[in-house]
């Protein structure tokens, strides 16, 4: 069987409205992760086969134009293009369904004690798992199996790319100062992820759908040690 022979464009004018606004990269920078998250957008030529999306990935890492143009974040922090180093790679299907915010009110709901009324975090003492310190119901939450509000948000939607998106956010980077309040963490979730996944609304039900296909993806080179992203772990 004829392997496809993909090319990839780098969309490099390619705006990213809600991202690239201000007060979410003034957020970012609050939130420690200003300069370590970037956005680049690439177009093919051949139909995305699902089945074969492996050899896709695997085609797109070792793309020329791919190789000079994504970056990767180096240890100094610093963005350098990934260069031909990619020689096999896994991936993991990430669900993209859900896309209504509905599926965080139990977090605002009063009565499970992780937020009040307006919002605001309700505190707890002092904690640190796996190296986030947790001091608000929030955290504990999100990072803490054993407490008695983990289970409002089943693993299901943990899976969820949205869920995902909010969790990333919320934890943040080494040096976050986080907030007192849930929703600067809920309304820069809805914006990103209005600008990172592409929806469909059916015309008969009038129900949105994602079109979008989410992929984690660890690159790895020829030792077999994973190089895109450095640290698979974090």
């Amino acid at each position: 069987m004829e392997v496809e022979k993909y090319t990839f464009i780098f969309l490099k004018e390619r705006q990213h409205k809600q991202f690239e606004d201000k007060n979410i990269q003034d957020l970012l920078m609050k939130w420690s992760m200003k300069g370590h998250i970037k956005l680049q957008t690439y177009s093919f030529n051949e139909p995305f086969l699902t089945y074969k999306k492996k050899d896709f990935v695997l085609a797109f890492f070792q793309n020329p134009i791919v190789e000079s143009t994504l970056n990767i974040l180096s240890l100094d922090s610093s963005w350098n293009p990934i260069g031909p180093n990619i020689a096999s790679v896994d991936i993991e299907n990430i669900p993209c369904t859900a896309t209504s915010m509905s599926l965080f009110n139990c977090l605002k709901d009063p009565s499970n004690n992780i937020t009040r009324c307006d919002g605001c975090l309700m505190q707890c003492l002092y904690d640190e798992i796996d190296s986030f310190p947790v001091t608000d119901e929030l955290r504990k939450m999100l990072l803490d199996p054993e407490c008695q509000n983990y289970n409002l948000i089943s693993q299901s939607v943990r899976n969820e790319f949205l869920f995902r998106l909010f969790r990333h956010l919320c934890l943040g980077g080494q040096w976050c100062q986080y907030e007192d309040n849930i929703n600067a963490y809920l309304d820069t979730t809805k914006k990103l992820y209005k600008d990172i996944i592409k929806v469909q609304k059916n015309p008969d039900t009038k129900e949105i759908t994602p079109i979008s296909i989410i992929l984690k993806i660890i690159a790895k080179g020829k030792d077999n040690v994973a190089y895109f992203p450095s640290n698979p772990e974090k």
